[in-house]
């Protein structure tokens, strides 16, 4: 059994059909890591979704409203590169539960994962980048609404540079964001491949 939690949901599947984002790819980290013996079925929680005001902590009421009515207009669509649906948005809702949940194992136990979620590209008024809304600025803010934090760092574990936009939008958030790229990234891949193989 491993020492902190893995926060996992079938329902982080993107209802998106045939695309270039992985939408199985959750499901398969979970596997792969029971698969392993990295983890067992114990070791993962189970998210619900956030709620609404949980969402408004960092999105706009307009923004929030547009997504909840689906009435999003072409531009906004477009802008997000996934095809917007009611499922979509319940999906992206349970994320942000997920990563919340994260945030207070992490802050209980020393570390959690949210196996879903990391949709870094969402900024308050609109999402952009295969992210409807920034799931992890919303389980920071949270954080802060319960006084459990006042502040926190983001270590953005994307494998390409130039996160204008997400640092852009992290900065409204007011909490620091470091970034850790290809090399790095690789590097702990190797190592936790290394760790299971003993």
């Amino acid at each position: 059994m491993l020492a902190f939690k893995l926060i996992y949901s079938d329902g982080y599947y993107l209802p998106i059909g045939m695309h270039v984002f992985p939408a199985e790819k959750y499901r398969r980290i979970r596997d792969r890591l029971l698969e392993l013996g990295i983890a067992h079925a114990e070791d993962f929680v189970v998210p619900q979704p956030a709620t609404d005001q949980d969402i408004l902590l960092v999105h706009t009421p307009q923004y929030v409203d547009k997504l909840k009515t689906g009435t999003l207009s072409e531009r906004e669509e477009l802008e997000l590169e996934i095809p917007y649906s009611p499922e979509l948005v319940r999906a992206f809702w349970l994320a942000a539960g997920g990563s919340i949940l994260a945030a207070q194992h992490a802050f209980n136990d020393g570390v959690a994962v949210n196996i879903g979620g990391g949709f870094h590209h969402a900024f308050p008024d609109h999402g952009e980048g295969f992210c409807m809304i920034h799931d992890v600025a919303v389980a920071i803010r949270r954080m802060q609404r319960d006084d459990e934090i006042r502040t926190a760092m983001t270590v953005d574990c994307d494998v390409h540079h130039g996160q204008r936009h997400c640092r852009k939008s992290l900065r409204a958030c007011a909490f620091p964001v470091t970034g850790c790229h290809r090399r790095l990234l690789q590097h702990f891949i190797r190592k936790i491949g290394k760790a299971s193989q003993r």
